[in-house]
């Protein structure tokens, strides 16, 4: 486990993305398997959510959405594009990586086999990438964050109207009231049970973004030789708790 997530931001400013319907359509037509098995290929799991399962205190996130490629082509349909037709020409953002290129290319594959709909990849150097997704010229784009901190607010407030993290155009009343919300409220449980109702419609009511996989913490180090290095959310691994083996 990792306190890390990899997704697809959607611009929701633009055509056809600021429908929500399409947006879900294309969520719902990625078999996140594909990318995790046959491209990333370290042990990371699908995601079905922003924030990892278990971060913090307790929380699960709740059921994103999965692969329905049905489901997606009838969303899609009622948005008015039947079978891709009519859909604007939508471009896919990402920086120069082997496996970024390997991700994009998938995810280019899956849209035209389940939607129908053609995505033109759209390769930009890191800075310039950075201040595309800022100024919102993107359609799509790839996009990651790791949690300063354990707790599901490191990723949730990043979609507040006021966040500089925020960088889909996506503004909810709703939405920020719920996180302010939970940052006031005292109650495990009951907080936990806010950031869910927030993170629903952050990932399946609203579809602001795509979920991808969840990163995964990788160590290096002699098992036969030292224990007391235990697997964690924030990587974080302590000397005092390691010791050699006699």
């Amino acid at each position: 486990p990792f306190l890390g997530s990899w997704f697809v931001r959607f611009n929701t400013t633009k055509p056809p993305f600021n429908d929500a319907r399409v947006r879900k359509a294309f969520s719902l037509a990625i078999d996140r398997r594909r990318i995790t098995e046959k491209v990333t290929q370290m042990g990371e799991t699908g995601a079905w959510s922003l924030t990892p399962p278990g971060t913090g205190r307790d929380y699960q996130p709740p059921p994103g959405p999965g692969f329905h490629p049905d489901e997606a082509r009838r969303l899609l349909a009622e948005a008015g594009y039947p079978e891709g037709r009519g859909l604007p020409l939508v471009d896919y953002l990402y920086f120069p990586k082997p496996v970024e290129l390997s991700i994009a290319v998938e995810l280019q594959a899956m849209w035209q086999e389940h939607l129908g709909v053609t995505v033109n990849l759209s390769k930009q150097e890191w800075k310039i990438y950075l201040d595309s997704m800022n100024k919102l010229e993107y359609s799509l784009c790839r996009s990651s964050w790791v949690g300063d901190y354990n707790d599901p607010n490191t990723f949730m407030e990043m979609f507040t109207a006021s966040s500089g993290n925020n960088r889909t155009g996506w503004q909810s009343a709703a939405y920020d009231k719920l996180i302010a919300d939970a940052a006031a409220e005292p109650d495990v449980a009951k907080r936990n049970g806010i950031f869910q109702t927030a993170e629903r419609m952050l990932i399946s009511d609203e579809s602001v973004i795509l979920p991808g996989y969840y990163y995964v913490g990788v160590q290096f180090y002699h098992g036969d030789r030292l224990e007391g290095v235990q697997a964690n959310l924030i990587d974080d691994h302590p000397f005092r708790a390691m010791r050699w083996k006699n």
